[in-house]
């Protein structure tokens, strides 16, 4: 029989939003009033595969205090920025892969070394590994360092 405790938090912030939904076609006139140079078209074909808010993120450095658009901003510019930034998070995300996996190898090597091929099983090897706080900082450098 499972056995479970704990506390459930729940908080519910109450704002009002009195925003409408806009269509695509809707989204894409607001943005063109606001001083968006785009043709009409295509940016609603480009709002319907990215997201209103995401790519309105982008269009920040562009505004003006009164939420127009500074004169020349084009939607290829943004576009250009947010695919920029895409593949600028796809190069990190598969670097990070990579640290990862090399770290993920190096401690398993460790481990499989010191307690058994299934000593990553161990309850007991996991105790062992456990930090104080006061030395976690020397104890994760020392081992870092192991690792080279």
């Amino acid at each position: 029989m499972l056995n479970s405790g704990g506390f459930f938090f729940f908080m519910v912030c109450f704002m009002i939003y009195d925003k409408p939904h806009l269509s695509f076609h809707e989204q894409a006139d607001q943005l063109i009033q606001r001083g968006l140079i785009a043709h009409r078209d295509s940016l609603i074909e480009s709002l319907k595969h990215i997201n209103y808010y995401s790519f309105t993120g982008y269009l920040y450095p562009f505004r003006k205090k009164d939420d127009n658009f500074i004169e020349g901003t084009t939607f290829e510019k943004i576009l250009f920025h947010y695919k920029f930034d895409s593949q600028l998070r796809v190069l990190i995300m598969e670097a990070i892969d990579r640290i990862e996996i090399s770290i993920r190898t190096k401690l398993i090597y460790i481990l499989a070394d010191n307690f058994g091929a299934f000593g990553y099983t161990s309850h007991n090897v996991l105790l062992k590994l456990s930090f104080n706080r006061k030395t976690a900082f020397g104890h994760r450098y020392r081992m870092l360092r192991c690792l080279r």
